[in-house]
C-alpha cells in the first residue's frame, strides 16, 4: 500500500480523548497494530497488506503521533493510550484482539495485556520497549 493508499483509507473515531486515527482492513478475527514513537500507523502497511486477506487488521495512531487529534486538556502517557485503545476497540465493536507491538507501543501492549488480558488473545512483541524503560535513553554506556 503506497503513502496515498494509505491515507484514503485512513478511518477517525470520534472519542473523549480527541478524533483517533485508524486504518481498518479484512476481516474476521482482529490483530491490533500499536506502532512505536515517533510514527504512526502507516509503519504497519506491509504487514496490512499480508494479513487483511486473513485478518481484519486494525492500526490506530497513537494520542499525539500521526492523524489522531488530541482533545483538549488530554493526558498522552501511556495510561491514556491504554484507555484510548478501550474506547475505540468498544466503539468498533471488537471484544478481543490478536496484539501486536513495536517499540514504544510494545510499552503500551505491555500494559494493555496486563489490565485487560481477556481483551487479548495472543500477544507479539517486536523490539520493544517496557513501560519503565520509555523512552529508551539515547546513548549506552
Amino acid at each position: 500500500m503506497n503513502v496515498a493508499a494509505f491515507h484514503a483509507a485512513r478511518r477517525f473515531a470520534e472519542t473523549r480523548f480527541g478524533r483517533i486515527a485508524y486504518i481498518d482492513r479484512g476481516a474476521g478475527e482482529v490483530a491490533l497494530f500499536l506502532h512505536g514513537f515517533p510514527l504512526n500507523s502507516f509503519q504497519w502497511r506491509g504487514a496490512i497488506d499480508r494479513l487483511s486477506a486473513h485478518r481484519r487488521c486494525v492500526a490506530p495512531d497513537f494520542l499525539a503521533m500521526g492523524y489522531t487529534q488530541v482533545a483538549e486538556g488530554q493526558s498522552v502517557t501511556p495510561d491514556a493510550q491504554v484507555e484510548m485503545l478501550l474506547a475505540l476497540l468498544d466503539q468498533l465493536a471488537i471484544t478481543s484482539v490478536d496484539l501486536v507491538a513495536n517499540d514504544s507501543g510494545g510499552a503500551v501492549a505491555q500494559l494493555f495485556v496486563t489490565r485487560h488480558p481477556e481483551r487479548v488473545r495472543t500477544l507479539l512483541l517486536t523490539n520493544c520497549d517496557t513501560e519503565m524503560d520509555c523512552p529508551r535513553p539515547l546513548c549506552c554506556r
